[in-house]
C-alpha cells in the first residue's frame, strides 16, 4: 500500500514535468543572473594601441620610400644626395677653372637701370634721351627741349623744374643724372625786336613793350640800374635774365 502510495506521489503528468523543468531553468537563471549583470558591468579593457603604431610607422616608411623612388625617377641625376654624372660633363673634380667651363648658371638677362646708368647733358640731349630717365614720357621729353631752345640753352640745370606741368618728384628723382655744359643764346635788349623779345620765357609781352619803348624815346639801356628803372622790372627778374642779355 505504500508503495503504490509513494510511487503515485512520484508520478507526473506530461503537462506536470513540463512545469518542473521550467521551474528549475527559471531557478537556475535567477541564480546565474547576478554574475552575468556584474560581468556585463565591468569597465572595458584599455584598448592596445602598440599595433595601430607599429603599422602606421610601417605605412609611413614606405610612402617615404615611394616618394625616394618617385624623385629617382623623374630627377635622373639625383643619387643619395647628391647630383651625379650627367650627358656632356666630365666626372674629373672641378678644382680647376677649365673643368667649369661646361658648367653654366640659368641664362637670365642681365637687369640694368637706366636711371642709374644714363648721364644727360640738358643742353644737348634730343627728345630720345631724354625718355632714357624715370617719369619721362614723350610729352615731358619735347616740352623740356621746346622750353630749352626758347631759352636759348640752360645756364643752370635746376631750370628744368621750370618746364611747364613738370612734377616735382619727378625733376628730384632724375637730378642726380643731369649735368649742364656749354653757354646760351643772348638777346641784345637794344637791337632786339619786339617779338624777339616776347618770345622768350622770361620776358613778358609788357616786358617786351616797355624795353623798346624806353630804349627809342628814353634812352639806351647800357646797365643794370637802367633796366632796372622800368616797371615790369625787379632784381629777382633781372637775375634769371641776366645770362641771357647783353646792353
Amino acid at each position: 500500500m505504500k508503495k503504490e502510495t509513494l510511487k503515485s506521489l512520484m508520478h507526473f503528468t506530461p503537462w506536470e514535468r513540463r512545469g518542473i523543468v521550467t521551474f528549475l531553468v527559471l531557478i537556475a537563471l535567477v541564480r546565474l543572473l547576478p554574475s552575468v549583470v556584474a560581468h556585463f558591468e565591468e569597465e572595458p579593457a584599455p584598448l592596445d594601441t602598440s599595433l595601430l603604431e607599429a603599422a602606421f610607422v610601417e605605412l609611413e616608411a614606405k610612402l617615404y620610400a615611394d616618394s625616394l623612388a618617385q624623385a629617382k625617377k623623374q630627377l635622373p641625376n639625383y643619387s643619395r644626395g647628391r647630383p651625379s654624372k650627367s650627358v656632356g660633363h666630365s666626372t674629373k673634380p672641378t678644382t680647376e677653372p677649365e673643368d667649369s667651363r661646361g658648367v653654366h648658371a640659368p641664362a637670365f638677362p642681365k637687369r640694368t637701370d637706366r636711371s642709374i646708368e644714363v648721364r644727360i647733358d640738358v643742353n644737348t640731349a634730343t627728345p630720345e634721351a631724354w625718355l632714357q630717365l624715370p617719369g619721362i614720357g614723350p610729352t615731358f621729353s619735347k616740352r623740356i627741349v621746346k622750353f630749352r631752345d626758347a631759352l636759348g640753352g640752360f645756364y643752370a640745370v635746376e631750370q628744368v623744374a621750370e618746364t611747364y606741368g613738370l612734377p616735382a618728384e619727378t625733376y628730384q628723382a632724375i637730378r642726380p643724372k643731369l649735368h649742364v655744359s656749354g653757354g646760351v643764346k643772348t638777346l641784345s635788349l637794344n637791337k632786339a625786336s619786339d617779338a624777339q623779345l616776347a618770345a622768350h620765357p622770361y620776358i613778358s609781352k609788357q616786358l617786351a613793350a616797355q624795353i623798346v619803348n624806353y630804349r627809342n624815346k628814353v634812352q639806351p639801356i647800357t646797365s643794370d640800374s637802367i633796366f632796372l628803372k622800368l616797371y615790369f622790372m625787379d632784381e629777382s627778374q633781372l637775375k634769371k635774365l641776366k645770362p641771357y642779355i647783353e646792353y
